[in-house]
């Protein structure tokens, strides 16, 4: 759960790389304040796939924080954030380049986040102004025999693009298309397994399944929230170590069902919508069962 307006409060740009061919991309040392957090965000190029793994290091270059290893499809980007350690430091953000990643394949774009502090927070019983935007996963792994064996219930980051995508839907600049959950990790060849709709005929491939589906509810308990739901079964054991939502967008002269993923006559931009990191094994053969329910208020 978050609030919009907060996204990027006190947002201070440090660098951006476009294409360097080293370990760590060149990304500087950044000093960072008690209460301050880092984000990377990394891009891939319009017309190539970025393979890479991200992380943090301090002062020292020993590991901080979180780490993930993520391949994004040309045009997708996705983040990993370094909450606030409660002391000032020094924080590099590390990128490596996948083997077989072109050099120009990636952007990698660093800034530092004010975390609002307690006091900033609203009492539970006090009037609440501004739009919330609610992002809740639901991940079921069963059994071959159809026991469960891990469930997890977790919130997710509503992305900058997909805060701008909002904003020019509602102001009829874009015509929303086809949805896709990404779920990041070791799991599927590529470092990812993708949930498409069948309307995205053009997506194909060993860590390509279908259908999600999607739908806004009239009844029930996520009567008018939007659902994206999905399921595969896992052919290989991993880990799961990011999970994002992304969607098609295009001009408002096409029609939602013609924007689609990989399409030849739509010019569809695809767009991270949400975004958070996770750490869920996976065992081979297990059916992965994903919901998300994305709600406003």
């Amino acid at each position: 759960m978050l609030k919009v307006f907060l996204i990027v409060s006190a947002l201070l740009t440090i660098v951006t790389v476009w294409g360097q061919n080293c370990g760590s991309c060149g990304l500087a040392t950044v000093g960072v304040d008690a209460g301050q957090a880092v984000r990377l965000t990394v891009s891939a190029a319009s017309s190539q796939s970025c393979a890479v793994q991200l992380g943090f290091v301090d002062e020292h270059g020993q590991s901080i924080g979180p780490s993930s290893r993520v391949s994004l499809e040309a045009g997708q980007s996705t983040i990993l954030d370094l909450p606030s350690t409660g002391q000032r430091g020094k924080i590099r953000p590390r990128i490596v380049l996948e083997s077989g990643t072109m050099a120009s394949a990636c952007r990698a774009t660093a800034v530092v986040l004010d975390s609002p502090s307690a006091s900033e927070e609203e009492p539970s019983d006090a009037p609440v102004d501004g739009i919330k935007v609610h992002g809740h996963w639901i991940i079921d792994l069963r059994n071959p025999d159809g026991t469960l064996a891990t469930h997890r219930e977790f919130e997710n980051s509503l992305q900058p693009s997909g805060a701008a995508a909002l904003a020019s839907n509602l102001a009829r600049q874009i015509v929303t298309g086809t949805w896709l959950i990404q779920l990041q990790g070791t799991v599927c060849s590529g470092f990812y397994c993708a949930i498409y709709e069948n309307l995205d005929t053009n997506a194909s491939g060993p860590n390509v399944f279908k259908p999600l589906t999607v739908g806004a509810p009239t009844s029930g308990s996520y009567s008018g929230d939007l659902v994206l739901s999905g399921s595969f079964i896992a052919p290989t054991s991993g880990t799961v170590t990011a999970v994002s939502t992304y969607v098609n967008t295009c001009m408002p002269e096409w029609a939602p069902a013609s924007c689609t993923y990989g399409s030849t006559f739509s010019p569809a931009v695809n767009i991270a919508f949400t975004s958070t990191t996770q750490n869920i094994t996976v065992i081979g053969g297990q059916l992965v069962e994903v919901t998300v329910v994305i709600s406003f208020s």
